[in-house]
């Protein structure tokens, strides 16, 4: 009898134990969403009033597509060409001297007020693009 009993008990705490677990799973997941809504509106924003006259999320237009392009190119280097491309040309960096000449010689307009944060945000935006509403 002391077994079953035993058993009972492990059971139920084994099951209030993996309620509890699975409400925080859940809890912390839905609260990292609206931190990434948060931070892709705001990437959205910055995106569509600097960079999107020149540039399209998943087409070549003046200048090429940003979506994905942290997967083509390093978070460092990017903040340094987004900042100040003619700059990062003078240095001799190869990769931003073969786009300048690829797209003819077109300058890219500098953002030197933008913040890492800015920049990371517009960086996230283009690779989580539009976040689609879920119909409930």
């Amino acid at each position: 009898m002391k077994s079953v009993r035993l058993h009972n008990r492990l059971t139920t705490l084994l099951l209030k134990s993996f309620t509890v677990l699975l409400f925080f799973t859940f809890s912390l997941s839905s609260f990292s969403q609206d931190v990434d809504e948060v931070r892709q509106k705001e990437g959205k924003k910055l995106f569509k009033s600097l960079c999107a006259s020149c540039h399209k999320l998943d087409r070549k237009l003046i200048g090429p597509a940003l979506g994905g392009v942290e997967e083509r190119r390093e978070n460092d280097w990017l903040k340094a060409w987004i900042k100040n491309n003619a700059e990062l040309r003078a240095s001799g960096d190869a990769d931003a001297i073969a786009i300048f000449e690829e797209y003819n010689g077109s300058n890219m307009t500098a953002f030197p007020q933008l913040s890492d944060k800015n920049v990371d945000d517009i960086l996230y935006y283009t690779t989580v693009g539009e976040i689609k509403k879920e119909v409930v």
